[in-house]
């Protein structure tokens, strides 16, 4: 668990849910009258991932929706029907549903959007790399969903599975969506009720962040959209759209520079009153800060900390305005056993009030963390060719049998020296979760750098998803020899191979057999590999006491042992891998 959601669907009322130790859902409230927080308190028996987000989202009448991705991959929702209209506090959960018989990754964000009192949009990324769009709208005989389930403007489009989309109405009848897409694009795409079809995707302002990071969008006004995202360098970028704008989008302007974020950590987005905005995030420090702009300002604020409250760098720091120029802010603490909450009023002259704790004894304990695996530092004492290696480098990782995440890059000629590299991508680790690490670095300049990253990648894939599926639910000491044994099996012929650490000597032939099929001319030939495996509690106590979210890993050093003298080469190379993990 690592987040909060919250809700106001009436003036000073507000509700949050979050992810228990357990798997289960859980819900906290506040009102005027309830004498202080209420909960936690379970919905349902519905168990999801721990890592996974509540989505919630306020209905008509003080009805309220929420959503979540059980453990099975069911798209799932429940509704709080409101018993009396002259009462917020009375009434009951409806029961969790599958919504259309829809699956998607387990724990994959819900977006939700509406854009009119009665209805609900909900958007989905799932596996197949689509966003998957369904809508809601009640009416007579029942079945409100207007189904079944489909891709939302596939062509021209590729994202994250699990990653999110953020909806939001800027007038009665439309909706936009934002997202980051696979390739990094800051991507839009609306719909308006009388045209009744979706327009986009745009890619805004050439803006570009992380693969899957979140776009918060925040409407201050009618028809006025201000979006924020931490793009691939830390920063906060915002860009905004009005009516009056005729050249469309303006931006990206950056806010609080001198403030770094993790690459792709969240950043929320309120307006407590009219053209009023108040941002809000963690940043790579783990200090939950806060930035504004008012009507009258040139630009936006620098970023300030709020009362000397910490949690773990890029977590949402969950805000909600339950009535005019009032805030209110949510975060699970660095502890990772707390909902702590803070609340600002236009009465306080003395800047934030709180931390406080929610829930008595209820644990929300932290028990996954999003970390990137990557390579930080190559040394080149020897090349393998006469002048020049020309370098291409992939790596891979998978966590507990899930789909592979992988990379490629083309480095071109290089000498004896060291680069920086920062190859590897962000993935979600539970603590008892392995995850499985492997990279190849090849000299190759005869064959197309596409073949090269198809051939690479597939190879890559074969390790990791052999290797953490062998790692699932063993014991730490038993792991090396069952990924040797699983990768063995694909690359050996059923050897058992010394996989884990420096992998060049298991690899080297199998790169460049029938099964994978790289071709090495003259001087051509892999230069490094590694395989390693990680448990996530291992991850979370390197970066624990870590001040900058990045602790190198290990180093391979990789000499070759042949001499290719027949066709003027150089000396066996020679390449020192530095690998690290970082807080994402």
């Amino acid at each position: 668990m690592g987040s909060i959601s919250a809700i106001s669907r009436a003036t000073d009322y507000l509700d949050i849910f979050t992810v228990g130790l357990d798997g289960h859902i859980y819900t906290a409230y506040w009102n005027p009258h309830s004498g202080g927080w209420q909960g936690f308190n379970r919905v349902g028996d519905l168990k999801v991932p721990r890592k996974a987000t509540v989505t919630a989202i306020p209905h008509a009448y003080g009805a309220m929706y929420i959503f979540a991705v059980d453990e099975n991959g069911r798209v799932c929702g429940n509704q709080w029907n409101q018993h009396d209209p002259n009462s917020f506090d009375n009434g009951s959960w409806d029961g969790w549903q599958q919504i259309e018989g829809m699956t998607a990754p387990p724990g994959a964000y819900v977006g939700a959007g509406s854009s009119s009192p009665f209805s609900i949009d909900l958007f989905v990324c799932c596996a197949d790399e689509k966003v998957w769009h369904i809508y809601y709208h009640p009416r007579r005989g029942g079945h409100n969903w207007r189904g079944p389930w489909a891709q939302l403007l596939p062509a021209g489009i590729s994202v994250v599975p699990s990653s999110p989309v953020n909806a939001v109405s800027r007038s009665d009848g439309w909706l936009d969506i934002f997202l980051t897409d696979k390739d990094g694009r800051v991507m839009s795409a609306s719909y308006y009720y009388q045209g009744k079809k979706w327009n986009g995707w745009w890619n805004l302002l050439s803006g570009r962040a992380r693969p899957g990071a979140a776009v918060t969008a925040c409407v201050r006004a009618p028809d006025q959209l201000d979006i924020f995202v931490v793009n691939v360098n830390g920063n906060v970028c915002t860009a905004a759209w009005n009516p009056g704008q005729t050249d469309g989008w303006h931006g990206w302007w950056e806010v609080g520079s001198e403030t770094k974020f993790p690459s792709g950590g969240w950043i929320t987005a309120v307006s407590r009153s009219r053209d009023m905005l108040d941002i809000f995030g963690v940043d790579e420090s783990g200090r939950t800060v806060t930035a504004w702009w008012s009507p009258g300002a040139n630009a936006w604020s620098s970023f300030r900390q709020i009362n000397n409250g910490g949690a773990h760098a890029g977590l949402p720091l969950t805000s909600v305005s339950r009535r005019q120029d009032y805030l209110d802010i949510f975060v699970v603490g660095t502890g990772g056993d707390k909902v702590h909450s803070a609340g600002w009023a236009p009465e306080n002259t003395d800047w934030w009030h709180g931390w406080w704790g929610i829930g008595g004894d209820f644990s929300a304990a932290v028990t996954w963390g999003k970390y990137r695996l990557y390579l930080h530092t190559l040394a080149i004492h020897e090349i393998r060719s006469r002048y020049n290696d020309t370098l291409h480098i992939s790596t891979a990782a998978a966590v507990g049998g899930r789909t592979p995440i992988k990379t490629y890059r083309y480095i071109g000629d290089q000498k004896p020296g060291t680069l920086e590299l920062g190859d590897g991508e962000v993935m979600d680790v539970e603590d008892d979760d392995v995850v499985v690490f492997s990279y190849a670095i090849v000299n190759n300049g005869h064959e197309s750098r596409p073949v090269i990253e198809r051939r690479l990648k597939q190879a890559l894939e074969v390790v990791v998803s052999k290797g953490s599926n062998a790692a699932v639910g063993i014991a730490k000491e038993a792991i090396a020899s069952a990924i040797g044994a699983a990768v063995g099996g694909a690359i050996a012929g059923g050897v058992i191979v010394p996989i884990i650490g420096s992998a060049l000597g298991a690899l080297a032939g199998w790169l460049s057999s029938e099964g994978v099929g790289i071709l090495f001319k003259d001087c051509d030939g892999p230069v490094a590999s590694g395989v390693h495996a990680f448990k996530g509690s291992e991850l979370r106590a390197k970066l624990a006491n870590s001040k900058t979210g990045t602790e190198v890993l290990g180093k391979d050093r990789a000499p070759t042992s042949d001499v290719a003298g027949d066709f003027g080469c150089g000396a066996p190379s020679d390449y020192e891998v530095f690998y690290a993990v970082q807080r994402a």
